[in-house]
């Protein structure tokens, strides 16, 4: 276990969970050039999973047993994927709306990389389009696909789309949709090719904006509430 990586996470453990969650997937995925097969670790990467979530007193529903069976396993491997991937990117997009009133992220996307995403969201509508899946569940996924296409086709592409892209289909699939993991598969490839476009901070004039700001009335709501303007279920 990398220590000096540990002890860098933030205090925030739900910002930590998203940075050590992106770090076991690395860790524990391995790559044979010779037979071009990708391996992954998948019971060192879920016992760490919940080693973390004990420890900082989070709750996904995970539990902390993991089955031996190997089918048991299978099932259970599958449910906790979802929830972890759902968890993992709403923490990501919590930590960009608190500090989007002062910086906006977004990723300049070179045509390479653009048409390499176009690609993958092809892959995305065809798998959508035969899926065995409700017309009504079908119409929100291409919906959300399209808003997110229209945002990739820009000068400047917001990072939180893809987050709402990629959890916005985690809920409309629903946990164990197994025919339709390579949707997933595909979104998670589009992360990747994200993140070899150049990443541009703009800094807002913080005094300027308050000004401009009109006064807002408080409302109190709670933690799932920050995510229902941005992402309608």
């Amino acid at each position: 276990m990398d220590v000096e990586f540990l002890e860098s996470l933030p205090d925030d453990a739900e910002e930590a969970f998203s940075l050590y969650e992106e770090y076991l997937r690395k860790k524990y995925t391995s790559y044979n050039r010779e037979f071009d097969q990708e391996t992954f670790d998948r019971e060192s990467y879920i016992c760490e999973i919940i080693a973390f979530l004990k420890i900082y007193n989070i709750d996904i529903g995970l539990g902390e047993e993991v089955p031996h069976d190997d089918r048991d396993f299978d099932n259970f491997f599958s449910m906790a994927k979802n929830k972890v991937r759902i968890f993992a990117a709403e923490a990501r997009l919590a930590s960009v709306k608190r500090n989007k009133s002062l910086i906006h992220p977004t990723y300049i996307i070179p045509t390479a990389i653009k048409e390499e995403i176009h690609h993958h969201i092809s892959k995305i509508r065809d798998c959508i389009e035969t899926a065995d899946l409700r017309e009504d569940k079908k119409d929100v996924l291409f919906s959300r696909l399209n808003k997110f296409t229209l945002e990739v086709d820009k000068n400047r592409t917001k990072a939180e789309a893809l987050g709402s892209l990629y959890i916005g289909t985690m809920k409309t699939i629903g946990d164990g949709a197994k025919e339709l993991e390579p949707v997933i598969k595909s979104v998670e490839r589009i992360y990747k090719a994200m993140s070899k476009a150049k990443e541009e901070v703009v800094k807002v004039d913080y005094i300027k904006k308050k000004e401009l700001e009109k006064p807002k009335q408080q409302i109190t709501y709670n933690k799932k509430d920050e995510f229902e303007d941005e992402i309608p279920f």
